[in-house]
């Protein structure tokens, strides 16, 4: 088996009785000044550089709010169905739902995302990587909004190419709608 590690290569530490990698993300200029993604893993370590010229990151996690909703009466035979987007903040600060059934335990809000949509928008290092001087793309989102129904595509005449990737994670096999409802475009 593979052992189980965060961004930076570390191994994953046991949280309770599961190996947990947890990952902070943010973008950061180099020494040279280019935009760089990096990672702070489990450890704490330095800063690990992932990729240069990124000028944005963002992640939204689509939520079951109704399951959430209903873990403290019934966490049982439920259908699980994306219904909002939130990002990792919005999702710490919901409280954990204590179930009404003693024997089993308190529904995290983490325990009910079903999906994670991903963007990154990257740049070219150099000024002149466009034919006519101008890069036209669409910028990641930067709410909820924008994740559920797009962004306008934008037009910035500095010569310096730009593309947006775009990715659609489904996570657990539980989730019975498709994720890809609660993004519109």
């Amino acid at each position: 088996t593979v052992p189980l590690t965060d961004c930076a290569g570390a191994a994953a530490p046991l949280v309770g009785d599961a190996l947990t990698a947890r990952n902070v993300y943010s973008i950061e200029p180099t020494a040279g000044g280019a935009l760089e993604l990096q990672c702070v893993g489990n450890g704490n370590a330095p800063r690990a550089g992932l990729i240069r010229d990124v000028e944005d990151f963002k992640v939204y996690f689509a939520f079951d709010t109704a399951g959430y909703n209903r873990a403290g009466v019934n966490p049982a035979n439920f259908t699980v169905q994306p219904s909002t987007l939130l990002t990792a903040a919005q999702l710490n600060a919901l409280p954990v739902v204590q179930n009404e059934d003693p024997n089993t335990s308190a529904s995290n809000a983490w325990n009910h995302v079903v999906a994670v949509f991903v963007c990154v928008q990257v740049r070219a290092s150099e000024v002149g990587s466009t034919p006519d001087g101008v890069s036209r793309f669409r910028p990641c989102p930067q709410d909820e909004v924008e994740a559920a129904t797009g962004t306008v595509e934008v037009a910035v005449n500095d010569g310096i190419a730009r593309r947006t990737v775009t990715q659609l994670i489904t996570l657990r096999a539980r989730a019975q709608a498709a994720p890809a409802s609660v993004f519109l475009p």
